[in-house]
């Protein structure tokens, strides 16, 4: 699901989620709104078959 967040269009692919070191991270690009995190949650835990506490959610 694509949705538009702000000033750009974009999007977050869960399906390639890894870790990486903080030092890798150069600048910030922006924000977030809690819409947008709350739909890029919901994905992973669709995508990571995990079972979420309904107080999480």
């Amino acid at each position: 699901m694509l949705r538009s967040y702000g000033r750009r269009d974009g999007a977050a692919n869960v399906q390639g989620v890894g870790s990486l070191p903080t030092v890798r991270l150069e600048r910030r690009l922006g924000q977030l709104p809690r819409q947008a995190l709350m739909d890029i949650k919901r994905a992973l835990v669709f995508a990571l078959a995990l079972e979420v506490a309904p107080s999480s959610r």
